[in-house]
């Protein structure tokens, strides 16, 4: 019963950056303005994690093109960490 409870609250999480990170690219697509209050909260929730992979990326492989694929890295990322941590969570709980 634990472990359900835990695995609930790890995919609402997940599934809540997931949408923040949605929101930011749609943002950055529609050219919406930054200083908007809620482009604001997105930035402060997000760039922590998207720039050094933006960095890395820029750095690693120099990609061409106006696409900025840190986005779709982390949400990559974030899944892999989601099932991880499902995983981890049924094997020990």
């Amino acid at each position: 019963m634990i472990a359900i409870s835990f695995i609930g609250a790890v995919r609402i999480f997940f599934s809540a950056f997931n949408m923040l990170l949605l929101m930011r690219v749609l943002f950055r697509f529609f050219s919406m303005d930054e200083d908007h209050p809620l482009g604001k909260w997105l930035i402060i929730l997000t760039e922590p994690i998207l720039y050094p992979v933006r960095i890395f990326l820029e750095k690693r492989f120099s990609l061409p093109g106006f696409f900025d694929w840190s986005y779709l890295v982390v949400m990559i990322a974030a899944d892999f960490c989601e099932t991880i941590l499902i995983m981890l969570i049924r094997i020990v709980l």
